[in-house]
């Protein structure tokens, strides 16, 4: 089944919440740009009731506005007046309650601990601790202003929807030596841990570190065989279930964690969700002073782009493995003048897969993609007039090793001006591939 993931991506895996067992992310609805409240031209935002249980079941924690008992359109747009709640689901009256103050942002998501420590991520960007005992908060730091300038250049670009720091993030709680902890781990490897018995935040030692590792390869490795065995549209991956968003952004967290840390237990995996098809996001030119192309034709830089199929696929070359090149990247004929008016293209290369060795310079779009497939990633800046496709391949010609074939075509995209093996590949760069696939997910 095929499901449009415009809202989920824009607005779920921004965050790339993992740690189900006692974590939840507001729904689909929820505000996607949580870093910058007053970017212009920003439409209404919702955030869900949000409620959740720690691991071991010793407490329920809950965040509801009576903003949200609106019917009409499933709530107030831009909800205040949150109140969150500490419950044993023993007791009768709660541990505590804690009402949302007057310049506090309202929460995206939730998570508590066995102990009651409670966890709330605002929507400006910032975490709180609150204490089991009074739900007062112990500890707050606003991640984005964590940052240097250097780091937000390179690792927290904003895009149309927000800023990519917080994509394919690992969130969790964990217990070492008795000791509770809350961690964000960011897709670039940045780490922040909070100690709640304490309410600081951990300057951690080798130990502490070493066990923050593990907890990370497991909350992946078993993100990823839930999903694999449960398939796409069954289980917590039924589109209709409440949690769907969540599960999604989870699951893109881990599938790009894999591959930047080498977990190559997790290959098998992630070659099954690859299969998976569970929709895509358009990726369309924007303010280019070109004509659409003739009905029929398609537009080099406008496509649909499935971001689970890039993160896997990227995930799978790093980990050393050639993806099935499942398609990711999928192009429309031109239609009444809409570049994607129409149906999408059927060229596809004769054997499947295509070689990107055989694009040369004066080929057509429609000539590239009968030649080599669809590529892996595409690139444009309006402003500088520029359009390249990407192709990933893990062995060039002649054995030559893993390598991106860039083609770069002319000012409208109809000709292929020039064709460039890069080496070493881009995609085993520290970060550049990472931020290309975060792009696709943001609409940058």
């Amino acid at each position: 089944m095929r499901l449009s993931m415009t809202a989920v991506i824009s607005t779920l895996v921004l965050l790339g919440l993992a740690g189900a067992e006692c974590s939840v992310l507001s729904g689909a609805r929820a505000y996607a740009n949580p870093a910058n409240l007053t970017m212009r031209g920003v439409e209404d935002r919702y955030f869900p009731n949000l409620e959740t249980r720690s691991a071991g079941g010793q407490w329920e924690f809950s965040a509801t506005s009576p903003d949200n008992a609106v019917s009409i359109g499933g709530g107030r747009p831009w909800p205040q007046n949150f109140k969150y709640v500490l419950k044993s689901p023993s007791a009768e009256k709660p541990a505590w309650t804690r009402e949302q103050t007057g310049n506090e942002a309202s929460p995206m998501a939730i998570w508590v601990h066995d102990k009651g420590h409670a966890i709330v991520y605002l929507s400006d960007a910032t975490v709180v601790a609150l204490d089991p005992a009074k739900g007062t908060p112990t500890i707050s730091f606003n991640i984005r202003r964590t940052l240097s300038n250097t780091a937000t250049e390179q690792y927290a670009e904003t895009f149309r929807d927000g800023p990519a720091w917080g994509a394919s993030a690992l969130w969790y709680m964990m217990d070492h030596e008795s000791t509770a902890y809350f961690v964000v781990r960011t897709w670039w490897g940045q780490r922040y841990a909070i100690n709640l018995d304490q309410g600081t935040m951990a300057a951690l030692t080798f130990a502490e570190t070493a066990a923050m590792d593990a907890r990370e390869k497991e909350i992946i490795l078993t993100t990823l065989k839930t999903a694999a065995d449960a398939g796409p549209g069954s289980g917590p991956f039924d589109s209709r279930a409440r949690t769907y968003g969540s599960q999604m952004s989870q699951l893109l967290a881990a599938a790009h964690q894999a591959g930047r840390l080498k977990i190559t237990e997790a290959v098998g995996d992630l070659q099954k969700i690859e299969k998976w098809d569970v929709g895509t996001r358009k990726f369309e030119a924007v303010n280019c002073a070109c004509p659409s192309p003739k009905d029929g034709l398609i537009d080099p830089s406008s496509a649909e782009v499935d971001p689970l199929r890039q993160t896997v696929q990227l995930s799978l070359r790093r980990l050393g493995t050639e993806p099935a090149r499942e398609q990711a990247v999928y192009f429309h004929e031109a239609k009444g003048g809409v570049a994607l008016g129409g149906k999408r293209t059927a060229i596809v290369p004769a054997d499947g897969k295509g070689d990107a060795g055989a694009i040369r310079p004066g080929m057509t779009p429609e000539e590239v993609l009968a030649a080599a497939g669809n590529p892996d990633i595409i690139k444009r800046w309006c402003s500088r007039k520029l359009l390249r496709w990407e192709y990933d391949v893990l062995d060039g010609a002649g054995g030559s090793g893993p390598a991106t074939i860039q083609v770069r075509w002319n000012e409208c995209g109809r000709k292929v001006e020039d064709v460039q093996r890069v080496q070493p590949a881009i995609f085993d760069h520290e970060r550049l591939r990472d931020m290309d696939v975060i792009r696709s997910r943001f609409g940058g």
